[in-house]
């Protein structure tokens, strides 16, 4: 204690003990009221310069100087919140954006210049906020602790500033976050090697395969379009490596689909395709009945053999129209789940894309939005995208997409997303196996951004230099995959010299040389034998007894007696338990459902997709009914106990073109069932354009797939304006030849159950010689619900499909028929209508209805119109207009038929840009004058 400070100038004892305290506290802090290094100073003076001093009791000052201690324990609380804030942002700034400070881009066009910054930024934030402690810690605490946060940002650098880009932070499932965070941080595979020399080795083989591959093809079809890999060639054993894993998580089927780049080379080296069939144009020239198609559109199947098991691997084939094949290869899966009654996780899809497509097609959107969708899930898809950095001639950002990255796309479906150097193979690899234990994890897609360079131009044959010359001048100066790999296997890991390598592109080129299959584990299957060797013979349909079907009716249409029903639910349900007891006619709905039952009864599975596909677009199916009190759900169908068959409606999303693609996937795998697509109103159909011009009506020619896809297509002019009018028949009539599909436009209820039931219980060769092939039915809309489109129960038994329906005349006498129209669909009724009211030589016109446009029923038409050869006038009637509908198409056929002494007229609309009218007033007054001008016009 200072001397100065005498006991009788303070007015307060001063027990010893504080004594002891203030000089320990004197001592820690340097900092004191009584004293310091250079000076003493006595109490007066104190009193001076603080005067709160000068009322001070005993306990005042001792609470004072406790309350002292606690705020300096205090502010040491402060500084490790402070320093946990930071820490926290440390790692959070990795996480979130480490990927835009990651090592990707190959060729190096666009240089990372932010790492240093960000990392001094952080730097410099811990040190201010030690600046004052550093100085006073005499035990190198804080300078310990110091760098321990520059390790913490040393060690995030490396997990997520090298080759790999993490995208994960964007998704909401913390327990998907926290997985994602945990595999990649605690494995750190740019801290520690995490591979075995074995499979070291194996990548390397990979790649000089891929590689070699691709310098044999050059060299042997020199300007030949090939669209090779070079540029990501590390394709190859990413994919081996999946297959190899999927083996281990019990996976047994592998579908893939893909765009042309690269196909070649995955077909050869990895499905095992015998070189010798590669650049074969027409591989199968004694099959008259493939036209065949450039080889990198083809797919295939093999087996690929893993340690005494197999794999199933099935590459869809695919047209030049980038990313459509994606939904198509979505339904190929969903068809081995159904069809196979197999987990989801045992059957893996995996789609490649293009970085300049996948976030310009649509369609990918639409794919991937359905990834949740009860009817459409796959138990998640490995998306890889080939990001060479181009798109065609086009490699600037800003003229590709408007988002930083091309997998941005992906984002809205909180997919995980891994950017990868394609140089970097053992990064790859790490990432693919990462999203192989995710996907089975959390059933998701995960998408893996493999960032390259195209090596050649769009094809061989273009120059890219033209209009990317600093690209392609990098390009020309970078290394290959496997020579940057191979140094690294030999300077690094020293594992492989330069003997062991030529050894491995020596072995390689000599089984180029032989054009044998180059791969020792997978067994390739011929294509078109693989799609069509479903050769099984299905029954013909029995005939259900009347009363068996009366039966079914009654309990597919009975409910619990506490279910609500809407008022107009119940009364068609009502009327088609009156159809079961025979007192009321069957309509269109009810012959529809009374084909599925019988399909069901038979052992067919069916499914129904689309757009209020349950309900009915026109409030005519209800297949699934919903109580107005609970809104609990009923399906209908499942009243059928007995049935060998299942049936699965989905009300689809709203999108046309991913759905069809999807069904006709789903078709080619499940083809033991009856898969249906059906349009909104058939105009919308035209959004899936490329599904039919590219897979429905030209699989087969092209690549011997065979599909029995049904499409139904509402159709008819009815005064709704041009988008709710025509399913555009012309279209799809101007497709057909071959006998590639069928159209049919069904005018009654028996037609449509006849149609549906020939379709599955024929045999594998229908009655036209036709295979089994898609099914076009231009279905009715107004029809549905109109009073004259029924027939009894009993047609539906013994009566069949009939391509043409000639009239009979209620009196049945023969009567001398002067004129003959010919038509099709709802006009047919109109045309009856009008001839009953206005009496036009009732019994001197006959109408005839062609329910069959293609195959064209040419024959037996002739045999119908033979016995009318005094019949001079021949009249085509539609509602399209005349350069639509179905006249182009039927005019040839029917001249051909005709006497050369008759003439053949048409009726109907002029030729329109439009469909139909957009006023409905206009519209009735256009075809009232069709069909009174076609009645009344001279024989």
């Amino acid at each position: 204690m200072n001397k100065k400070i005498k006991s009788k100038e303070l007015c307060f004892s001063f027990p010893i003990e504080n004594i002891s305290y203030i000089e320990k506290y004197r001592n820690k802090e340097k900092q004191n009221y009584f004293c310091n290094e250079t000076s003493k100073k006595s109490f007066s003076e104190i009193k001076k310069t603080d005067p709160s001093l000068i009322s001070f009791s005993h306990l005042n000052l001792k609470n004072k100087f406790r309350l002292k201690k606690n705020n300096l324990e205090n502010s040491y609380q402060i500084l490790l919140e402070k320093e946990k804030r930071i820490v926290s942002q440390i790692k959070r700034y990795f996480r979130e954006k480490g990927h835009l400070e990651s090592c990707l881009n190959p060729i190096e066009l666009r240089k990372n210049t932010l790492r240093k910054s960000i990392q001094s930024f952080f730097l410099k934030k811990i040190q201010n906020l030690y600046k004052i402690q550093e100085k006073r810690d005499s035990n190198n605490l804080i300078v310990n602790r110091l760098n321990k946060l520059k390790d913490l940002i040393f060690r995030m650098n490396q997990i997520y500033c090298q080759s790999i880009g993490f995208e994960y932070m964007h998704i909401e499932d913390e327990d998907q976050r926290n997985w994602i965070q945990n595999k990649i941080e605690k494995t750190c595979i740019f801290s520690k090697d995490i591979f075995e020399t074995s499979e070291k080795i194996q990548f390397l083989s990979d790649l000089v395969s891929a590689e070699e591959l691709e310098k044999y093809l050059a060299k042997v079809f020199p300007g030949e379009k090939r669209f090779s890999l070079e540029g990501i060639d590390v394709l190859i054993p990413m994919l081996r490596d999946i297959i190899i894993s999927s083996e281990k998580q019990k996976i047994t089927k592998i579908v893939l689909g893909m765009a042309h780049r690269g196909r070649i080379n995955v077909l050869v080296n990895i499905f095992g395709k015998p070189l010798k069939k590669i650049f074969q144009k027409v591989d199968e020239m004694s099959r008259e009945e493939f036209f065949g198609d450039v080889e990198y559109h083809y797919g295939g199947f093999s087996i690929f053999k893993i340690r005494n098991k197999t794999i199933e691997l099935n590459l869809s084939f695919n047209p030049s129209h980038l990313e459509i094949v994606n939904p198509v290869v979505m339904g190929m899966t969903r068809g081995y789940i159904d069809k196979l009654k197999k987990n989801p996780e045992e059957i893996l899809s995996i789609t490649i894309h293009g970085d300049a497509s996948v976030i310009g097609q649509g369609v990918v959107q639409e794919t991937i939005n359905l990834y949740k969708i009860e009817g459409y899930s796959v138990g998640g898809t490995i998306r890889i995208i080939l990001n060479n950095q181009i798109g065609f001639t086009t490699s600037k950002k800003d003229f590709l997409r408007s988002s930083r990255y091309c997998t941005d796309i992906f984002k809205f479906t909180q997919f995980p997303i891994f950017h990868v150097n394609a140089d970097d193979i053992e990064s790859v690899i790490f990432v693919s196996r990462l999203a192989l234990d995710f996907r089975k994890k959390f059933k998701k897609d995960v998408i893996i951004d493999l960032v390259g360079y195209r090596r050649r131009g769009h094809s061989e044959i273009d120059d890219p230099k033209a209009t990317q010359p600093i690209m392609y001048r990098s390009i020309d100066q970078h290394n290959t995959s496997k020579s940057i790999y191979f140094e690294k296997l030999n300077r690094t890991d020293k594992i492989v010299n330069r003997k062991i390598f030529q050894n491995m592109i020596d072995s390689y080129r000599k089984k180029l040389n032989a054009r044998s299959s180059l791969s020792c584990e997978a067994t390739f299957i011929d294509d078109f034998d693989c799609m069509i060797q479903n050769s099984e013979i299905y029954p013909r349909k029995d005939l259900i007894q009347s009363e068996n079907l009366q039966k079914i009716l009654q309990k597919i249409n009975s409910v619990p007696k506490n279910f609500k029903l809407h008022p107009l639910v119940k009364k068609i349900l009502q009327n088609r338990l009156k159809i079961s007891l025979k007192e009321s006619p069957c309509d269109w709905a009810t012959a529809e459902i009374l084909a599925y039952a019988t399909l069901m009864i038979h052992g067919f599975d069916i499914r129904i997709s689309g757009e209020d596909v349950s309900r009915g677009t026109f409030f005519q199916r209800h297949l699934k009914v919903y109580d107005q009190v609970s809104g609990k759900e009923l399906f209908l169908m499942k009243n059928i106990k007995d049935s060998l068959g299942t049936l699965k409606i989905w009300d689809s999303v709203l999108s046309e073109e991913s759905i069809l693609a999807f069904e006709y996937g789903y078709s080619l795998i499940n083809n033991r069932s009856l898969t249906i697509w059906e349009a909104q109103f058939g105009d919308f159909s035209n959004v899936a354009q490329v599904v039919v011009d590219q897979f429905i009506s030209s699989g087969k020619k092209k690549w011997g797939t065979q599909s029995n896809l049904v499409l139904f297509l509402p159709h008819g002019c009815e005064g709704q304006g041009p988008d709710h009018s025509s399913a555009r028949i012309e279209r799809y009539l101007q497709l057909c030849a071959e006998k590639n599909m069928k159209i049919l436009i069904p005018s009654n209820p028996s037609q449509i159950y006849h149609a549906l039931t020939d379709h599955c219980l024929m045999n594998r060769s229908n009655r036209d010689g036709t295979q089994r092939n898609p099914l076009i039915i231009f279905s009715p809309k107004s029809l549905l619900h109109h009073s004259k489109c029924r027939v009894h129960l009993k047609e539906l038994f013994d009566s069949k499909f009939h391509s043409i329906i000639e009239e009979k005349f209620e009196n049945e006498i023969q009567v001398d028929i002067k004129k003959i129209i010919f038509c099709c669909g709802k006009i047919y009724y109109e045309l009856s209508k009008e001839r009953r009211i206005i009496g036009y030589g009732a019994y001197r016109t006959l109408i005839i209805r062609i329910e069959q446009l293609y195959p064209f029923p040419q024959e037996e038409l002739k045999d119908k119109i033979q016995k009318y050869n005094r019949v001079t006038n021949f009249i085509w009637c539609q509602e399209e207009p005349k350069n639509q509908g179905a006249w182009s198409h039927v005019k040839g056929y029917i001249r051909k038929i005709i006497p050369n002494y008759a003439h053949l007229s048409y009726f109907g609309r002029s030729k329109s840009a439009t469909s139909s009218e957009g006023n409905y007033m206009k519209y009735k007054i256009k075809q009232k004058q069709i069909i009174q001008s076609a009645l009344s016009s001279s024989y």
